[in-house]
């Protein structure tokens, strides 16, 4: 089914023109990734894939070590490491506690659990769909600092004095 410029619910408020320039826009972009492809193709540029950083034969459209596409651009993920999430959620969950025992501001040990306990979740969470062979060492100290965390946060929370 082929959508009609007239079918746009904000139709008064996008004119024509407007439509065109995106879809102008949206082509030479789409052109411009295709085209330098080819140039390298064409110009016998080394074909390195973005990922790996391995050299593929001219013309190569997927990596030949990782099987990623040699035209995308490849965007590292990065994660924090469970074992440096489970030692700050320690951290903040007993901070949260010490606040708490040296009278601070509420909200101060209801943060600092608050934090404690989404990092706490995250490395449990992570370590338990992980392979490591210290699997449950390290979700017991993350559970630990979740429950550290939890505390901190109810009783700072309820300005438990």
């Amino acid at each position: 089914m082929r959508i009609e410029i007239t079918d746009y619910p904000f139709n008064d408020l996008i004119d024509d023109a407007v439509i065109e320039r995106f879809i102008t826009t949206t082509a030479l972009l789409s052109d411009l990734i295709t085209f330098s492809f080819y140039l390298s193709i064409i110009y016998g540029e080394n074909m390195r894939c973005p990922k790996c950083q391995h050299d593929n034969p001219d013309g190569t459209l997927f990596c030949e070590e990782c099987d990623h596409r040699t035209d995308q651009i490849y965007k590292k993920k990065t994660k924090i490491p469970p074992l440096y999430a489970i030692v700050a959620a320690l951290a903040l969950g007993v901070s949260s506690l010490i606040f708490i025992l040296s009278e601070f501001a509420w909200y101060v040990p209801m943060s600092s659990g608050a934090v404690g306990m989404l990092l706490g979740s995250y490395s449990f969470t992570v370590v338990r769909l992980s392979d490591r062979k210290d699997k449950t060492t390290l979700m017991m100290f993350a559970a630990t600092a979740l429950g550290l965390s939890a505390v901190g946060f109810m009783i700072g929370i309820t300005g438990f004095e």
